[in-house]
């Protein structure tokens, strides 16, 4: 028998960490269950769960809390980016809003 999540995939949480600074709204887009803890993936976006921006980070589930809302596009975008592209070290950056790809830059001529 396990442990009750604190938050569902793809629920919209408020996440107060001071690693990360001022506190922000994210969407979870996955879940890990540790021997000690809860650890959830969130995606930084706005408080309806719109706008995700950034790397996807692991917090543990004493860092957040949930609102109650759910938005199902970032964890949609997250895996479609993973499954097309790879993972960040292939790409060339860590943020699950876009898809840079090491190698597709535009030309620069200064």
């Amino acid at each position: 028998m396990g442990r009750n999540k604190k938050a569902k995939v793809n629920e919209v949480v408020w996440v107060h960490n001071p690693r990360y600074g001022v506190p922000f709204y994210g969407v979870v887009i996955d879940y890990q269950d540790e021997t000690k803890w809860d650890r959830y993936q969130i995606i930084e976006s706005n408080s309806e769960g719109k706008y995700h921006r950034g790397p996807a980070r692991w917090h543990d589930s004493t860092e957040f809390v949930g609102t109650g809302k759910m938005s199902k596009i970032p964890g949609r975008v997250y895996r479609k980016t993973w499954r097309l592209f790879g993972a960040p070290e292939q790409r060339g950056c860590d943020c699950y809003c876009c898809s840079h790809i090491k190698g597709a830059e535009p030309d620069v001529k200064g």
